[in-house]
């Protein structure tokens, strides 16, 4: 009942005291918080749950335990997830950080591309030639207002060059070369 509380500090407190009380059992209550309303405390939790990852009684069960949330993650939990298996490469699921390319929202689709390109997923990089290419045609061939998206989906487009240069992934590198003109949406 206590780390539903409404306060935001009284949440972060117990996170705490989970980070420096851990046991196996109590990994699932830990694990919660990355969902928490209160981004210090999410942060918090996250770069916590990086560190006991490696620690040899309770790591194997947050691992398990990260695998079996996955399903029931909001947009929170997602994104401190994502950044949890770049920090700790041996627990990314590279099938589930692809289809997060195409979430809804940046708060997610943002850190899946970026994990992409941090990770070198070479079978993510087919899925966002076709997401940059939906972009594209959304902004040039559509001409819809995505104003209030822009920065967002510029963000994305961007990690999703910068991957496609560094895996030197050939069948975008046409439209990489086209965006580098003037006045390019990409």
């Amino acid at each position: 009942q206590v780390a539903s509380h409404p306060h935001a500090q009284v949440r972060a407190t117990i996170a705490q005291a989970l980070l420096e009380q851990i046991n196996p059992a109590r990994v699932s209550q830990l694990v919660g918080f990355l969902e928490d309303p209160y981004e210090p405390t999410r942060l918090m939790v996250r770069d916590g749950l990086v560190e006991l990852l490696a620690d040899e009684t309770v790591g194997p069960a947050l691992a398990e335990e990260l695998v079996s949330v996955r399903p029931d993650l909001s947009w929170r939990g997602m994104e401190q997830l994502l950044k949890i298996m770049v920090a700790v490469p041996r627990v990314a699921d590279e099938a589930w950080i692809t289809t997060q390319i195409n979430h809804p929202r940046p708060e997610v689709f943002i850190p899946a591309v970026w994990a992409v390109r941090r990770l070198k997923i070479t079978a993510a990089l087919p899925v966002m030639l076709i997401r940059v290419r939906a972009a594209e045609a959304q902004m040039v061939n559509l001409n819809l207002d995505l104003s209030p998206y822009l920065d967002d989906i510029t963000e994305q487009v961007c990690h999703m060059f910068q991957a496609f240069g560094e895996m030197k992934y050939k069948p975008a590198e046409r439209m990489v070369v086209n965006s580098i003109k003037l006045n390019s949406p990409f």
